[in-house]
């Protein structure tokens, strides 16, 4: 009897084990991961910095940040439109176990002047913006695919960092945001059967101001859906459950 107990608890512990393997292999895979930080940024113009382009706004600067020594800085004043920072990157859902893109960062919009719309993140395959998290001049968070918005508009806090985050999965081709750990509702995503996702951009979205935003902690991930582990992990229990029932009773016959 104890020796079967303990080939049960050492059968326990490789199922353990073993899913905590599945997980490691099935683990996020990073796109792009900056808290616009030296030594791979200087103080100033953004543009050029690391392969981002298209802003004549953005700046490095440390003064206001969530977290280590620098944070980008847009300021809308004088603008007469769009101007959003952009930065390119590789992904494919073709052949890849890991359909699902996440988006993650931490912004601050100042309510200390005309308000602007700003794109907190707007996700690009090649010649379409796909899917973006917008803020409006009237203060709310929205998720938006092309013109069309969900039907979940949450306020946001002006003057603190908030973390918005946007999941791009290109199995259901469906994008999903959330703000604060709020749920901004899902969209399908701009044009149908997407595989390649490759560029991400933040900054003023239209109708500038004259305030200001602040944008930290860029994370791009891919990851694999969350049923694919579940699958793996529940797999490996099956298994062990079988072979410790077929053991159990050739013991009982045994005897």
């Amino acid at each position: 009897m104890l020796q079967e107990a303990l080939i049960t608890k050492l059968r326990l512990i490789l199922v353990i084990l073993l899913a905590t393997c599945c997980s490691t292999v099935l683990a996020d895979t990073i796109l792009l991961d900056t808290g616009f930080e030296p030594p791979t940024y200087s103080l100033g113009s953004l543009v050029g910095q690391d392969g981002w382009f298209n802003t004549s706004v953005g700046v490095v600067q440390q003064t206001t940040k969530f977290a280590g020594l620098q944070a980008v800085r847009h300021d809308a004043t004088g603008l007469t439109g769009q101007n959003s920072a952009r930065h390119l990157f590789t992904y494919s859902s073709v052949g890849n176990p890991e359909p699902v893109v996440r988006f993650s960062m931490q912004a601050m919009i100042a309510n200390n002047a005309t308000q602007s719309r700003w794109t907190i993140m707007s996700v690009f395959s090649p010649g379409f913006n796909q899917s973006q998290i917008l803020v409006f001049a009237n203060g709310t968070v929205e998720l938006r695919a092309g013109t069309s918005s969900t039907t979940v508009l949450i306020p946001i806090a002006y003057d603190v960092w908030n973390r918005f985050e946007l999941e791009i999965d290109l199995n259901s081709q469906l994008a999903a945001g959330s703000y604060n750990g709020l749920s901004l509702g899902q969209k399908p995503l701009l044009t149908s059967g997407v595989t390649t996702i490759n560029q991400v951009g933040f900054g003023v979205n239209s109708l500038p101001g004259t305030d200001t935003g602040y944008f930290d902690n860029l994370r791009i991930v891919s990851v694999p859906e969350p049923s694919s582990v579940l699958l793996v992990i529940f797999g490996t229990a099956v298994s062990f459950m079988r072979r410790r029932r077929a053991r159990s009773r050739n013991t009982h016959l045994e005897k």
